[in-house]
């Protein structure tokens, strides 16, 4: 498994909230909206990938760990990135709900 496939499938969509946010006057509303959409599209298409990944292709659950946050004694506690089969189902579902999410405020069309 790809650690840097992984790694932009949160990455995309929080560059495209600082993109629409930075620049969001010069692009204006539907410009800023289209950004965001696309990055939470793009991590979704990710998350199916990286799902097909897991379940059909079988390649086995990538743990890694990003950093030590805490050591005391004889426990050390690391932050992961894990990636197994009952995680990855939940991905692309959360990325579908988040995007079809963005129409639901009732400010389409307001420009």
């Amino acid at each position: 498994m790809n650690p840097t496939l992984l790694l932009l499938i949160p990455i995309v969509p929080l560059i495209a909230a600082v993109l629409a946010g930075v620049f969001g006057r010069v692009i204006g509303r539907v410009g800023a909206h289209t950004v965001t959409i696309a990055g939470v599209a793009i991590s979704c298409a990710l998350s199916i990938y990286v799902l097909k990944q897991i379940y059909w292709d079988g390649v086995p659950t990538y743990n890694a760990p990003v950093y030590t946050w805490l050591i005391s004694d004889s426990m050390h506690m690391d932050v992961s990135f894990l990636i197994d089969r009952q995680g990855v189902i939940r991905h692309p579902f959360r990325r579908t709900v988040c995007q079809r999410g963005q129409g639901l405020r009732g400010d389409e069309g307001k420009d």
